[in-house]
């Protein structure tokens, strides 16, 4: 059985796991948001694309989830079963008759492509096959064993309450956070928990979505909790059931029963001539907020197999290469501040790297991979931020700056002598592009190379003989120009773009890529083709895309 990738691919609506069968009930039309946490619009079953399955069980108020896991060999016994009934074909027809039934809760069936909704009054009046396909879905059991699920995510619906008679009210365990804490905005009911925390709360409810009233100091408060299942994401909390935008297919049954390759059509737009003779050129890592918060993603060099690596409540920013390509470091706010982290290259294994109260951020790896260089505020804030150097599992910091304003964007030269960086000569203002030239003593040497005015992120050739420089005059005429060694200036082109940033060198040195504004929309990435100054665009999203990294 082939893995199930371990990256989010970018669906519209499969954020995280897509999904093969789904059988669930919803509330009615007059139903509230906090029915979704008494389980009433989670699925009563559902089967992952990788064969894990869901089943709720237990009375109203108590139900709990269990899971288990299933060979492609039993999920396409299923569903040439289902297929059999002829439920699977396209209907005109859905009931024999029908009752008045609007407002009662329904049913949502998912199988492959086919979506159907009905209200649950209606349910025996159906059709004979969409009868037999419904009987098939609900008495289905997976053929293995059913073990108490833990999810990654844990969704409170906690309100301000003052007990009943039936209620009765037990302490808020001490060893975990507290609750008005947890429920810090007091504008929603919502409170997503992750991470340790999880399972010692899940457990206070014995794993059931039932109510429970506690006590914390003076106050009440009922709290109902539900685990946010694998195909849900918790930022868009609660999801409800509906027709999926985009189907992923997840099985292939003709022949010996698989699982389909996670290479699966993407919703790339159709490449331009342009961008497909980039085909075969790398990968680009790149940061998206279309939904909300920052990510981390990764595409191929021709805009194609754009996939989410990173996918959490929190910013997660600046992704850089290791020189092997086999790691990423970025920069995340997930423990409250930015902090540099690092994972593989297809977005297991995160591992933090530095942990201050201040801030750190933008990484750069050295080119044989053992060091980063990375910009910290921990001596003396923002205003005064400076560049250190680190062992690349995080290991002797080391300051490699000193001085009273603030250094910013470094990027190490692919023959590892020198780190190019940034520093601020006038408050926001203008920048001069400076030199840290490296011994194997581990000295350093400062040298000022050239002006720049806005805050573009250098970037090196791949020979190490000039850097590319966006800028951006008087907020106007964005153009690319190359500083060499010496601080001679060589001319580029101008760009049809708005505020480029960030830029990055391919390995053969015919292209950078960069993020920038389209003219009429929001930031996106871009190619430019230095031979001929032409610009291609990469990405066509409605939220901002920055900070490109190119590999190799």
């Amino acid at each position: 059985m082939a893995p199930f990738p371990t990256v989010t691919p970018d669906y519209a609506v499969y954020e995280t796991k897509p999904i093969f069968l789904l059988f669930g009930g919803y509330w009615g039309d007059g139903g509230h948001e906090s029915d979704t946490f008494y389980g009433r619009d989670t699925p009563q079953m559902v089967i992952y694309g990788d064969g894990q399955v869901l089943i709720k069980s237990g009375e109203w108020g108590l139900r709990t989830f269990t899971e288990a896991q299933v060979t492609p060999a039993e999920m396409c016994r299923l569903r040439r079963q289902i297929e059999s009934t002829g439920f699977l074909q396209p209907h005109t027809e859905y009931y024999t008759q029908r009752e008045g039934s609007d407002g009662a809760p329904g049913i949502a069936i998912q199988v492959d492509d086919t979506y159907y909704s009905f209200y649950g009054p209606d349910v025996p009046h159906l059709v004979d096959d969409l009868a037999a396909g419904y009987r098939i879905i609900e008495n289905y059991r997976p053929n293995a064993p059913l073990e108490p699920y833990t999810p990654t995510y844990l969704a409170l619906w906690v309100e301000e309450v003052m007990p009943t008679e039936e209620d009765t009210p037990v302490p808020w365990p001490s060893e975990l956070p507290p609750i008005a804490e947890l429920w810090s905005d007091r504008e929603r009911n919502t409170v997503i928990i992750d991470g340790e925390w999880v399972l010692p709360i899940y457990e206070l409810f014995s794993r059931h979505l039932s109510w429970r009233v506690f006590q914390e100091g003076d106050s009440y408060y009922g709290v109902i909790a539900r685990p946010v299942l694998p195909h849900e994401t918790p930022r868009n909390f609660p999801v409800y059931p509906g027709p999926p935008l985009d189907y992923v297919p997840v099985l292939e049954c003709e022949g010996e029963a698989s699982l389909i390759s996670p290479a699966i059509p993407t919703t790339t737009p159709t490449l331009t001539a342009a961008a497909a003779a980039l085909k075969g050129q790398g990968r680009i890592l790149f940061v998206s907020s279309g939904y909300g918060n920052s990510e981390v993603y990764v595409m191929e060099a021709d805009g194609s197999g754009r996939t989410r690596l990173t996918n959490n409540l929190a910013n997660d920013d600046e992704p850089a290469w290791s020189p092997d390509g086999q790691h990423i470091a970025f920069v995340s706010d997930r423990d409250g501040d930015q902090e540099i982290y690092v994972m593989a290259a297809d977005g297991t294994n995160v591992v933090q790297l530095t942990q201050n109260e201040v801030e750190d951020y933008s990484p750069t790896w050295s080119p044989d991979g053992t060091q980063i260089a990375f910009v910290t505020d921990r001596d003396g804030g923002w205003q005064e931020s400076e560049i250190y150097l680190m062992n690349a599992n995080g290991s002797q910091p080391r300051r490699l700056t000193a001085n009273l304003s603030r250094d910013l964007s470094p990027v190490w030269s692919p023959d590892g002598t020198k780190i190019a960086f940034l520093r601020e000569l006038a408050f926001n203002a203008t920048y001069a592009l400076f030199l840290l030239h490296l011994n194997q003593l581990g000295a350093v040497m400062e040298e000022r190379l050239e002006n720049a005015y806005l805050l573009p992120r250098p970037a090196w050739s791949p020979d190490s003989s000039e850097i590319a420089l966006l800028e951006t005059i008087g907020r106007a005429d964005p153009h690319l120009r190359y500083v060499g060694l010496d601080g001679s200036v060589r001319p580029g082109f101008t760009l049809a773009v708005r505020y480029p940033w960030s830029p990055d060198w391919s390995s053969d040195g015919a292209y950078v890529v960069f993020a920038a504004y389209e003219l009429t929309g929001d930031r996106e990435i871009f190619i430019a083709e230095l031979a001929t100054g032409s610009i291609i665009q990469l990405t066509f999203t409605e939220g901002d895309e920055s900070s490109p990294a190119w590999w190799p």
